[in-house]
């Protein structure tokens, strides 16, 4: 837990509007040292504390959960910790595996072109050095954004998004990667039976990934969750309610289809 008190008027504060987490916030009054809650009216976004580094006893290394609102956890159970990264790091941990996880998502975001709004962020290929490599200990970066590239159907000149679109910046994230010594597994994009006109987009995007991309390893998120009677839809047991985000239990099962082989700490050689 963490307490911060600001005694004087600050402008905008940075904050994570839909952290699915509980939070204490005072209108008034220094409550930083009191172990209760009385003072303090609730909300389920975070402001101001961006992050929180912790020295660790065992882990050799992080692995990073980079992606949208799927990795950052929308519609999973209020203060539950039931994220698809949280459920891995579990895993992790019971396997005897001393890794850190940091989930990176963000609601909202894409892969190649910015939000034009203040809480969804900017692109992957402009947060990705700060947000994924420059997180202490980072080993391996596990990618999982493009859905919401799909819904916009905008690529970075600003013209109609193809396949191709994609499929370059996945590459720029690879060089990226490689370049500071660190290995970038790649997500298939999941189903999402509401935005069928993309559709073949995202078969042309999953196929490069599962077969031509020059990711350090694949994990076939779209397998896991999607319907057998209707691959372009999430298992039902798996859906949220929105057709899009998992529930819990699809958290769990995303988790699950991680080979923590993959994660393994090793020192990259690329250069």
């Amino acid at each position: 837990m963490a307490s911060v008190y600001l005694p004087d008027a600050t402008s905008s504060a940075n904050f994570h509007s839909q952290a699915f987490d509980t939070s204490y916030v005072s209108v008034a009054g220094n409550y930083s040292r009191d172990d209760g809650n009385a003072h303090y009216p609730t909300t389920t976004s975070w402001y101001y504390l961006s992050g929180m580094d912790l020295v660790p006893t065992a882990a050799r290394g992080t692995v990073v959960a980079f992606g949208d609102s799927i990795t950052d956890g929308f519609n999973t159970p209020i203060g539950a910790d039931q994220r698809w990264p949280d459920d891995l790091a579990r895993r992790l941990s019971a396997a005897g595996t001393p890794m850190g996880v940091v989930d990176a998502g963000i609601g909202g975001n894409r892969a190649l072109t910015d939000v034009p709004n203040i809480w969804q962020g900017v692109s992957a290929l402009k947060r990705f050095t700060h947000d994924a490599l420059g997180q202490p200990g980072v080993r391996t970066v596990l990618l999982l954004e493009g859905v919401n590239d799909l819904h916009a159907k905008v690529n970075t000149a600003g013209g109609t998004l193809t396949a191709q679109d994609l499929i370059t910046g996945y590459q720029q994230l690879i060089t990226q990667a490689h370049r500071a010594g660190v290995r970038l597994i790649g997500g298939t994009i999941m189903p999402d039976r509401e935005n069928t006109t993309s559709e073949a987009i995202r078969q042309a995007v999953n196929t490069w990934i599962r077969t031509g991309g020059a990711f350090d390893g694949v994990v076939d998120f779209d397998q896991a969750m999607a319907d057998l009677a209707n691959p372009h839809a999430l298992t039902a047991a798996y859906d949220s309610g929105d057709l899009l985000h998992p529930n819990a239990i699809g958290m769990q099962a995303m988790a699950n289809a991680v080979n923590l082989r993959l994660l393994s700490w090793k020192p990259s050689t690329r250069k």
